[in-house]
């Protein structure tokens, strides 16, 4: 089951924004070996759960901006930077800026979340969001690692 870390300090050295205003991890542990945009794939691609609806439907007023990373990015969110290590997404809403990182690492998948609020309207809504993101953050991980689990046993545990 998905556990609450710290964000990797490689994914904070990323710097994929000016200013961090709210920040999280969630990590699982697994046997699989992925690069991070397999990771990011198995999340919101490969039989996405239910709760990814949510959120769609919380964010869709405030102007979340997805048409055109529907058609090139992973899930609806346009790729930022892609590396072995880390994939960065991220979409802009007016409330703020986040940004998704996948961080691939020996034994385990992390998913961080990095945003920049925009405002005291953006502070006030994410205050409201951020219990409905955790929940989804660790669901989405628990999700991949499963997949990546059933992957590995119709394979006979190869990558």
């Amino acid at each position: 089951m998905a556990q609450r870390v710290s964000v990797p300090a490689d994914v904070a050295a990323l710097e994929v924004l000016d200013r961090v205003d709210y920040q999280d991890a969630f990590a699982a542990e697994t046997s699989a070996h992925h690069n991070a945009e397999h990771w990011a794939r198995l999340c919101f691609e490969v039989d996405p759960p239910a709760a990814l609806l949510i959120p769609a439907l919380v964010l869709a007023p405030f102007g979340l901006t997805t048409r055109q990373a529907a058609t090139t990015g992973i899930g609806g969110l346009q790729i930022l930077r892609n590396d072995p290590d880390n994939i960065v997404l991220g979409f802009n809403i007016t409330l703020g800026t986040p940004r998704i990182v996948f961080s691939a690492q020996p034994g385990r998948l992390v998913m961080s979340t990095l945003l920049r609020l925009n405002g005291f309207a953006g502070r006030v809504a994410w205050s409201f969001i951020a219990p409905l993101h955790r929940i989804t953050a660790r669901s989405l991980v628990d999700h991949a690692a499963k997949v990546a689990a059933q992957e590995s046993t119709r394979s006979g545990g190869r990558d």
